[in-house]
């Protein structure tokens, strides 16, 4: 195994027709990355402000939500949910598709994010015959 050569970064076989590593040894999807890392640093204060501003107007709205959070019960959603609701300040409708797979441990998530926030939720639960 040690006769495989890899990106000197993230480790990827360079026998990955995608890798094509350049003279130091870092693949392209690594080269790829710095760039993209580059330009969202090279934005980032003009889309806190894009941000800001959407935040703003969904606020003047004066309707009964802010914003509608999809909740899996997952850590990025339910990280979203945190942000929205405790960060922003925004009153948030959380939405779940139960399609018959929610796990116990999703669904445990669900109702402690749902009170430490204090969002209202609703479940749209799909019919298993017309799911398959």
């Amino acid at each position: 195994m040690d006769d495989i050569k890899r990106c000197a970064r993230c480790v990827l076989p360079t026998s990955l027709p995608s890798v094509d590593p350049d003279e130091a040894g870092v693949c392209a999807h690594c080269r790829a990355y710095d760039l993209l890392a580059a330009e969202m640093e090279r934005t980032k204060e003009e889309r806190k402000e894009q941000l800001g501003y959407i935040i703003r107007k969904a606020k003047e709205a004066k309707r009964p939500y802010d914003c509608i959070v999809p909740l899996s019960g997952g850590k990025d959603s339910t990280y979203v949910l945190y942000l929205c609701s405790q960060v922003y300040g925004l009153r948030c409708l959380c939405a779940t598709l139960d399609n018959g797979y929610l796990t116990d441990g999703a669904r445990v998530n669900i109702q402690k994010a749902l009170q430490v926030t204090g969002a209202d939720y609703m479940v749209y639960k799909v019919n298993r015959d017309t799911m398959l």
